[in-house]
C-alpha cells in the first residue's frame, strides 16, 4: 500500500491532521486450476504465470507520487502451493502481479509443478483481455484438461559394495527402485565380476 497526501504543505507540525489517499502498488486476486490430469497420491507444489510481452515482477521502479511500477525485470510469477496441496479436480491459490492487461492475441502460460513433474497451458487473450488491475479483486480460472504432461527424469544411486555379492563373485545385472542394469561380457574374456578390492565391477 502506498499513502498519498491528498494536499500540499509548505511547513508540518506535531498537531497537523494530514489526509492521505491509499492505494496498492499491485494487483491482487484467486487462481483456480481446474481439470488436471493427475494421478491418485500426487501433490501440487507450484503454479507460474508467464506473460512473454508483459512484466509481471521482479526489481524495478515505484514512483512514490503516481504509486506506479516501472522497469520490472521478469515476465513470470510463481505461486507457492500450501505444503500436501493434493491435485484435485479444483485447486484455489491467492496470487499478486504487477498490474497489467494481457491484450487480445497476446498469450499467458500456466506451468504446474507437481511431486511428478510439470503441466503447461498457454491459453490466448481475447478481446476483453486478461487483465489484473490494483485495488480490484482479480479471478483467473484455468481448465488444464488439454495441458501437456512433462514428466521428472528419474535418478537413483545403486552402491555394488551394498548388493551383497561376494569377491570375484560373476555380475549379469543389478536391480535398484526403479531402473534395472545388466552387465554383459560382449568379446572380453572374462565376464563382468564384484571385487572387494575397491568394491567395484
Amino acid at each position: 500500500m502506498v499513502g498519498i497526501s491528498t494536499k500540499c504543505y509548505d511547513t508540518l507540525n506535531e498537531t497537523m491532521v494530514i489526509p492521505f489517499s491509499y492505494t496498492r502498488l499491485v494487483a491482487h486476486g484467486s487462481l483456480t486450476i481446474k481439470q488436471l490430469a493427475a494421478e491418485e497420491g500426487e501433490v501440487i507444489k507450484s503454479v507460474t504465470l508467464t506473460a512473454p510481452t508483459k512484466a509481471m515482477c521482479g526489481s524495478g521502479s515505484v514512483d512514490i507520487t503516481t504509486a506506479t511500477l516501472s522497469s520490472l525485470d521478469s515476465h513470470s510469477v510463481t505461486v507457492v502451493a500450501p505444503a500436501g496441496s493434493a491435485a484435485t479436480e479444483s485447486l484455489d491459490l491467492w496470487f499478486c502481479v504487477a498490474p497489467t492487461i494481457i491484450g487480445e492475441g497476446e498469450r499467458l502460460k500456466i506451468s504446474v509443478k507437481s511431486s511428478r513433474g510439470v503441466y503447461e497451458r498457454e491459453i490466448v487473450a481475447r478481446s476483453a483481455g486478461i487483465n489484473f488491475y490494483r485495488n480490484k479483486y482479480n479471478t483467473l480460472s484455468v481448465d488444464m484438461s488439454s495441458a501437456t504432461f512433462t514428466p521428472f527424469e528419474k535418478s537413483e544411486t545403486i552402491i555394488s559394495a551394498e548388493c551383497g555379492f561376494g569377491n570375484s563373485e560373476e555380475v549379469k545385472s543389478v536391480s535398484g527402485d526403479q531402473i534395472e542394469v545388466t552387465f554383459s561380457q560382449n568379446s572380453g574374456s572374462n565376464p563382468p565380476r564384484y571385487y572387494t578390492n575397491g568394491s567395484s565391477i
